[in-house]
């Protein structure tokens, strides 16, 4: 379970625009983990944070502003971020395994080498984001929009892309092993080395 105080922390730099509580509890606790597992904490504003390492599983941050927040190798499995704005934040190595990104806005977000594998992205915003070699086996990427993404070399087995946007989209030797792309948007996306056979619509990926 969470750390109350580490939570109450949280909650106060919400309320101030400001990480200096955090900043404060990090130099008081000096190499004490960041445990907010399982925290409720919607609509919290902790844009440009340092959550190294934080431990956020199962936890509920719906509609939360963490725009710019460092989450580099974060444990969100099975959280909740739908409607959480996520734009520009650093997710790389995080293990986002189940975790609820419904609607989010994950613009210019780097989840360079994030797993994301069963991971639910319908209709979530991943303009220009950087999800290269991440792993979104058995992801829902429905609706989402995925314009100037960098998939190069993401696992996108057995993803759901119905309805996806991936207009000038980098695909470059990403694995696309049962993926259905029925009506996704490929226009100007590139697919060097993408086999086309191992998709579930292949005739949605033509020129």
């Amino acid at each position: 379970m969470a750390d109350e105080k580490l939570a109450e922390v949280l909650i106060r730099c919400s309320i101030a625009r400001s990480s200096g509580a955090l900043d404060a509890w990090r130099k008081s606790n000096p190499g004490k983990p960041l445990d907010l597992s399982e925290v409720n904490l919607p609509r919290m504003v902790l844009s440009h944070m340092n959550l190294v390492q934080a431990n956020l599983r199962r936890a509920s941050l719906i509609g939360a502003d963490l725009h710019g927040t460092d989450l580099c190798e974060a444990n969100l499995f099975r959280a909740d971020l739908s409607e959480t704005n996520l734009s520009r934040t650093i997710l790389t190595y995080a293990d986002m395994t189940g975790v609820e990104l419904l609607g989010a806005d994950l613009t210019d977000a780097d989840l360079t080498q994030t797993i994301l594998v069963r991971a639910n992205l319908s209709r979530a915003d991943l303009t220009r984001a950087r999800p290269h070699l991440a792993d979104f086996t058995g992801a829902d990427l429905s609706g989402a929009n995925l314009t100037g993404a960098n998939l190069s070399s993401a696992i996108l087995v057995r993803a759901n892309l119905k309805g996806a946007n991936l207009t000038g989209a980098n695909l470059s030797y990403a694995d696309v092993s049962g993926a259905d792309l029925t009506d996704a948007d490929l226009t100007d996306a590139d697919l060097t080395g993408v086999d086309i056979d191992a998709v579930l619509a292949p005739e949605r990926m033509g020129k």
